[in-house]
């Protein structure tokens, strides 16, 4: 999203573009790589000022694409107390928000020539409406998403659903791929960030493929399987039907696996009591620093539950400290903004670590 972001503000300097984005632990990582995407490009920095990188929500301290679209059109603005007061379940606060923003303006100032949207399987269809009614024309908006990492059980929509239709009847947007010119619907099924025994690991795990009970979700359409790069190796894939399935070198670029193997990779650990994980995940953590030398910001500790993490790392980060090493409890221990430091290790939970 960067990289295109850098791409667009290359070729026309003149655009207003905004980049947006649900967790505001990416608002660095995002300047720090449209910087150096756009240096690559035009040998210079971007100009800023035609750039927002900003927050969905905002607040009278924070940018936001919602709080500002509030003061611009003069309606009420929601902060997360008031929202989620209105909603019908925790969580859902900012939903109810954009829903009523978009039934409640009715001629919306142009405010941007293209906005992308991070992650946007996590927002309501209602703030990508609100996102394409603030575009200029031709209305450019390019929203990335990826439902396997879906962190609010939110079904992404086809684009003819979340953007419906204008007073004639006419679909607002239909993406088309017509040969010869640009994509408009494009599937990126190529994944380099994990290695193909972690990439299936977390699938089956989160699927529960393996899981005696039963299954824990599913894809409600068979394609999608084929679209994040599997391929199938024996079966059908259908409804009742036995199938395996498999990525290969083409959707999951195998060195790291030329060069280590599966138990080094992926490990499973079970220890008896929080005292003895806590005193294994310090021995591993001093182990990267020492045998693998790596530096301290690129080692980062993930707790499964938003709600406890704060508590539950405190130990840990205590003993780290009594060592010498430092850490940092992303969001907590540093502003909301910033994630990773030169000099800490950092500690997080599932929500501030999407997109890391």
């Amino acid at each position: 999203m960067a990289l295109k972001v850098a791409y667009l503000h290359a070729k026309n300097p003149d655009w207003k573009i905004a980049v947006t984005f649900n967790s505001r632990a990416l608002k660095n990582q995002f300047k720090h790589f449209i910087n150096l995407f756009i240096f690559e490009h035009i040998n210079e920095e971007p100009n800023w000022d035609k750039i927002d990188i900003i927050h969905a929500w905002g607040s009278p301290s924070i940018r936001g694409v919602y709080y500002e679209l509030c003061l611009n059109h003069n309606i009420k603005y929601l902060d997360f107390k008031a929202a989620e007061a209105r909603a019908t379940g925790y969580g859902k606060g900012f939903d109810i928000a954009c829903e009523n923003a978009f039934n409640e303006i009715k001629d919306y100032q142009k405010t941007y020539d293209v906005i992308l949207i991070d992650e946007a399987q996590d927002f309501s269809p209602y703030f990508l409406r609100l996102c394409y009614s603030i575009l200029k024309k031709p209305k450019r908006l390019v929203y990335a998403y990826d439902e396997l990492q879906n962190i609010s059980n939110k079904q992404m929509p086809s684009p003819e659903e979340l953007f419906g239709s204008d007073s004639t009847g006419n679909l607002l947007v239909s993406l088309q791929n017509i040969s010869g010119k640009p994509k408009q619907d494009i599937v990126l099924d190529v994944c380099y960030r994990n290695s193909r025994p972690i990439l299936a690991t977390a699938h089956a795990l989160g699927f529960g493929i393996y899981r005696k009970e039963g299954l824990i979700q599913m894809f409600e359409q068979h394609q999608l399987w084929k679209d994040v790069g599997y391929k199938i190796k024996n079966g059908k894939l259908a409804d009742g039907q036995k199938v395996t399935l498999y990525r290969d070198e083409q959707s999951s670029p195998d060195f790291l696996e030329r060069n280590f193997s599966i138990d080094d990779l992926i490990i499973f650990k079970t220890l008896s009591s929080p005292e003895e994980q806590t005193q294994y995940l310090i021995s591993e953590i001093e182990k990267n620093i020492t045998n693998d030398e790596l530096k301290l910001d690129d080692i980062m500790v993930i707790h499964p539950d938003p709600y406890t993490a704060k508590r539950a790392v405190g130990t840990i980060r205590t003993a780290l400290f009594n060592k010498n090493i430092n850490s940092n409890l992303a969001g907590v221990t540093t502003t909301p903004d910033e994630f990773f430091s030169n000099d800490a290790v950092v500690f997080t939970q599932i929500y501030r670590s999407q997109g890391k």
